[in-house]
């Protein structure tokens, strides 16, 4: 269901059915950005496909939004439970799919960690998640997009320390760096097709798995005790929704949302 502030922005922007219509294909759906961009693309009226690893999590997710659609054919959702970096399984999915209109890349990793403590093989985790499954798919989306002649939209979730750099994330911030560039080259060779690239760089976000995946004490501590207070998922679904929503001609190349305070 919609909060009230979403409903809000739903009215601002001409009604709460701006995607009627559209299939929503969202990586890293299971919680988190990933989570709140389906709630909030569902309640403008698109068509939801979510993936992730986690069966239980994307069945509640699909179960909520279905429930708030009145339970109408037409706005069902589908879930699809694998790994992005799994080439095999995202060919699976699009040919169960056919034509996507929106993808938006949320499934990531972050293993916060000192440099000269950090294991090597969480930066593979991090560069195979994060740049090269986003790549794969959003090559697979647009090749489907190019050939029937669709125009689209691909939402490239990036971060803040992709140009902000800070202590103990540096693989993070190398991945995300390469994530805003090559975000940059494809809006340039997918423009002439119709195809809106847009990044959304987000500063801390409190509510996802970054505890999940940090194990180092030092690091949780620095975490709890920022004297500002993190951005939420749904701040972030908000610009999603923002730059899906803008009208033709209009391209939201890059949006930046950050705590009051970060950096």
């Amino acid at each position: 269901m919609l909060d009230a502030s979403e409903e809000r922005i739903a009215d601002l922007t001409g009604g709460d059915q701006l995607l009627l219509g559209n299939l929503a294909l969202i990586t890293g759906a299971s919680s988190g950005i990933g989570r709140a961009v389906a709630v909030r693309l569902a309640g403008l009226g698109a068509r939801i496909v979510a993936l992730g690893r986690r069966e239980e999590a994307l069945k509640g997710l699909c179960e909520e939004i279905d429930a708030s659609a009145g339970g109408q054919p037409e706005n069902s959702s589908r879930y699809f439970v694998g790994d992005v970096r799994d080439g095999p399984f995202l060919d699976s999915v699009l040919r169960a799919l056919g034509a996507i209109d929106i993808l938006v890349t949320t499934a990531g990793v972050v293993v916060p960690a000192p440099f000269l403590e950090a294991d090597p093989n969480d930066w593979r985790a991090m560069l195979e998640t994060n740049v090269l499954a986003a790549m794969s798919v959003c090559q697979k989306v647009s090749r489907q997009l190019v050939d029937s002649k669709r125009r689209g939209q691909i939402i490239l979730i990036g971060s803040a320390l992709s140009s902000r750099p800070t202590a103990n994330a540096a693989a993070y911030s190398a991945c995300k760096a390469a994530v805003s560039m090559f975000g940059r080259s494809l809006r340039l060779e997918l423009a002439p097709h119709g195809i809106r690239v847009t990044e959304i760089s987000p500063g801390l976000v409190g509510d996802t798995d970054f505890k999940r995946y940090n194990n180092h004490p030092a690091l949780a501590r620095q975490f709890d005790e920022r004297p500002y207070k993190p951005i939420s998922s749904r701040d972030v679904a908000r610009s999603v929704a923002y730059a899906l929503t803008s009208p033709p001609g209009v391209g939201v190349d890059f949006l930046e949302l950050m705590p009051e305070g970060q950096f």
